[in-house]
Order: C-alpha cells, then sequence, then structure tokens
C-alpha cells in the first residue's frame, strides 16, 4: 500500500530563516497595469457563467492578465497563497508567512470546490462529504524515491485551491508517464475519496 509509517522529512536549511524577510517583500508580482475587459465582470459570472466550460490551464492562463484576473480565480492577489512549506521544497522560507489564513471570496472557493468535484470525484451532498472536499495528503519532493503517500501527511487545506493543487500534484506523481492533455481511462482516474478512505484504515491499522 502507499499508505506507510514513515520518518521524519529532513529539517528545513539553515538558510530558510535569513530569506525570509526579503521573500516577505516579494510576497506581491508585477501583473501587467492595464485592467482587461473580464475584470470588470461580477465575479459570480466570471466564475460560474465562463470559467465553469474552460479547462483548468486556461484558469492558469488568464490569472495572469491582470490582478483583477488573479483575484477572480484564486480569490486573492497574494501570489504565494496556494505555497506548501512542506511539499514545495525550494519555498520552505515562506512557512511563517503561508501558515496564517486568507481570506477569499465565496466565488473562488465555489470554482476550486467543483473543480474538486469534476478532477477527484468529491461530493458535496452531506456537511462530511463536503468537509472531505479539503482533506488532502502532503506529497514532499524529498520523498520522492520512496512511498509518497503516508498517514502522517494527512492534513486538511484552509481554502479549496490548496485542496486541489495537492491532490494535482498526487496525480501527477502517478500518472507521471501520461502525456499532458492525453486523455485517461475513467478506470485510471485518481479518486480522492477512495484515498482518504485507506488513509484512515491504515491509520487506524497503526495505531
Amino acid at each position: 500500500s502507499c499508505f506507510i509509517m514513515a520518518s521524519k522529512s529532513p529539517p528545513a536549511s539553515s538558510s530558510s530563516s535569513s530569506r525570509c524577510a526579503s521573500n516577505k517583500r516579494q510576497r506581491t508580482t508585477s501583473f501587467p497595469t492595464s485592467p482587461t475587459p473580464f475584470d470588470a465582470l461580477p465575479r459570480s459570472i466570471a466564475t460560474t457563467c465562463i470559467l465553469s466550460y474552460v479547462t483548468r490551464d486556461e484558469w492558469f492562463n488568464l490569472r495572469l492578465a491582470s490582478r483583477g484576473c488573479y483575484e477572480i480565480v484564486h480569490g486573492t492577489t497574494d501570489v504565494f497563497h496556494g505555497q506548501c512549506p512542506l511539499c514545495d521544497e525550494s519555498n520552505r522560507a515562506f512557512h511563517g508567512d503561508v501558515s496564517h489564513p486568507i481570506e477569499r471570496t465565496e466565488e473562488s472557493e465555489a470554482l476550486w470546490t467543483n473543480a474538486l468535484r469534476e478532477d477527484f470525484y468529491f461530493e458535496s451532498t452531506t456537511d462530511e462529504t463536503a468537509k472531505e472536499m479539503y482533506e488532502s495528503v502532503h506529497c514532499p519532493r524529498d520523498e520522492r524515491y520512496g512511498p509518497f503517500l503516508r498517514t502522517k501527511n494527512i492534513f486538511t487545506a484552509s481554502h479549496a485551491f490548496a485542496s486541489w493543487k495537492h491532490w494535482k500534484r498526487i496525480d501527477k506523481r502517478l500518472n507521471s508517464g501520461r502525456e499532458p492533455g492525453s486523455y485517461v481511462e475513467p478506470c485510471q482516474r485518481l479518486v480522492g475519496p477512495y484515498f482518504l478512505r485507506a488513509a484512515r484504515l491504515w491509520t487506524i491499522i497503526e495505531q
């Protein structure tokens, strides 16, 4: 099984803390100064009537068009809001910053919870299944040479995009030989709730 106990991950580099101050100054990025026509649309229309019908890649392309577009997609203009200090090895210096919750718009949360339903078969028919959408598993890069899904790495994301990003990382690790954009058979697709059930079972066994 992919879920096994493991030793602790290597500690962050000692130079991380010294870089933290300079990284804080880099938490904003230079968006194009001219607003786009998309910026003027009500967010509810942009997310439910337009973005819901295009690919995830087009979402990521749109967010670079302007600061307003980035906020439509993510509900914040903090470009480091999705960084994970455990999984994104090169960004561990941001640990102290990303741990603080950032408020996001309801439209952005709805956009990414819908992505979790479509991409990883989560459900939100009950309060329990709705909460499950925010559960995921850390996938540290420094554990890439061994089993990378471990019960100690289960966590609850603070926002829907963070959960989606972690499941997407797991999907890429499991299907590393797959051509980008290629069709994936339904039986080969990652089903998030199944992984979480297996993780809970292994947690009971380990205890």
